[in-house]
């Protein structure tokens, strides 16, 4: 009875998947320019909350097993029947899953995870009805219970790690360092800093970057450069992106001499992950940089720290520093 309420939850979470899917795939409009890609989070939480429901009747009526232990009686017909529903789910819950790594939906991966412990779960049907049938030992209640609070755990570690992506996190490292080696195959690109990716959906991903290029290049250039970067990251990794631009003039004698008391100022702070984005305007003695800094410590009082020691060492200069976060890598 447990295991076929369980197969009524499956099925409103596959009717979850498909509505969500089906919103998901909606086109862009004025109200919401960047289509309804994120629809698939709220799809997940549904689903991952029917999980959650379904380990927990499961793990009351475990227990209600396991107080007030009852006669059962099995036949072959319901052992075959079980069988079964082991086999099919078992190859429902792999066809799922991996659809859901091809499409990188996390809706379908948490319903093949699902289906997935739906085999246990019936299995554990199995496994008490054998055991009753050949020893007369009733477990049913215990396995009902072990099982439900693997269900449980799952059902939240998907809830945890879909929240996590409506907060937003981190961009993995993988595709930074894609990135980075597709911008910086360009020769006019001197550095590769600040990228800033936001997922709309399966097939929307809207980001910004800062390069580096010399001073000297006119804005001609630098427009013509923008655009073949774009282009490029767009058709290699669908991605829609806006570049911004840091000057470097790390040639100038001074500017290096400079750049080089903001890294030994900057060394004496284990905080302080990367300097980027320096250039020196020697008409007017300014000096502008930004400071990547550890999210766990006091970022505004460190750039004033090092503000203070660089204006001693530089009185005559004006010292501008951008606090950076650490977006992704």
């Amino acid at each position: 009875m447990m295991d076929g309420v369980n197969n009524l939850t499956d099925s409103f979470s596959s009717f979850v998947t498909i509505i969500g899917t089906k919103l998901s795939n909606k086109k862009p409009n004025k109200k919401h320019p960047f289509g309804f890609g994120r629809i698939e989070y709220i799809s997940t939480i549904i689903v991952a909350i029917v999980i959650l429901i379904a380990g927990l009747l499961a793990l009351i009526e475990g227990i209600n097993k396991i107080i007030n232990p009852s006669v059962v009686e099995y036949s072959i017909l319901s052992i075959i029947l079980v069988i079964v529903a082991i086999i099919v789910k078992g190859l429902l819950s792999i066809y799922v899953r991996r659809k859901g790594v091809e499409l990188n939906s996390k809706t379908l991966e948490a319903s093949g995870v699902d289906a997935g412990f739906d085999v246990l779960l019936t299995l554990s049907t199995l496994v008490g009805a054998l055991a009753y049938m050949l020893f007369k030992f009733n477990v049913d209640g215990y396995i009902t219970v072990f099982i439900s609070l693997i269900i449980m755990i799952n059902g939240i570690q998907i809830l945890v790690e879909t929240i996590s992506s409506i907060i937003g996190v981190r961009v993995s490292g993988e595709i930074v360092n894609k990135l980075k080696s597709v911008l910086l195959e360009y020769e006019e690109v001197k550095g590769v800093y600040d990228i800033t990716l936001h997922s709309y959906g399966l097939e929307n991903i809207i980001g910004s970057v800062h390069i580096e290029v010399d001073d000297e290049l006119t804005a001609k250039e630098i427009h013509t450069l923008s655009k073949k970067l774009e282009y490029h990251v767009y058709t290699m990794f669908g991605i829609i992106i806006t570049i911004g631009i840091y000057a470097s003039n790390s040639n100038d004698r001074k500017a290096l001499k400079i750049k080089k008391s903001i890294e030994t100022v900057s060394s004496k702070y284990k905080e302080i992950k990367e300097i980027h984005g320096f250039y020196y305007d020697f008409r007017t003695n300014n000096v502008t940089f930004d400071l990547v800094i550890d999210f766990s410590n006091n970022r505004e009082e460190i750039i004033n720290l090092v503000k203070e020691e660089l204006e001693g060492m530089y009185p005559n200069y004006n010292f501008y520093i951008t606090l950076d976060s650490d977006y992704s890598g």
